[in-house]
């Protein structure tokens, strides 16, 4: 930039000096304007790693939201294990075997994928089955 600078002023420096003016503070028009949309970041981070002290030490209202958002996600865990006993007990039916035992059995393998994030990315429907296989052999 320094060299590209000084080039550019050597050429024009015998001719009218307001075009290389000009044409400088053109190029530093965007600059200026990505330093300025910039500072909120770099303030966020220097304010976040130097000056906020809740990062480390969490008061009563960040205690609050996370009891919140793991309540939520309890209910939430909750609802999807009694769709999926709904549905294990509503396939082993169809396919003959009224025995609820073997739904409670193909259950517990279900909330053990659930713990392990097998179910992340797979159809709830395949992994219910494959729970009922494994339950009934």
């Amino acid at each position: 930039m320094v060299s590209f600078s000084s080039a550019f002023f050597m050429a024009y420096y015998h001719g009218t000096m307001w075009v290389p003016i000009f044409i400088t503070s053109l190029a530093i028009l965007p600059i200026t304007v990505f330093v300025f949309l910039q500072y909120p970041l770099w303030y966020d981070i220097l304010y976040s790693t130097y000056i906020c002290g809740s990062l480390y030490r969490p008061k009563q209202i960040i205690r609050q939201y996370v009891r919140t958002v793991q309540s939520e996600f309890s209910a939430s865990r909750q609802r999807t294990l009694d769709r999926a006993y709904d549905d294990l007990r509503y396939v082993s039916s169809n396919l003959g075997v009224n025995d609820d035992n073997m739904a409670n059995q193909a259950l517990a393998f279900y909330r053990i994928a659930l713990e392990r994030s097998f179910t992340r990315g797979r159809r709830s429907e395949h992994v219910q089955a494959a729970c009922l296989y494994i339950a009934f052999r």
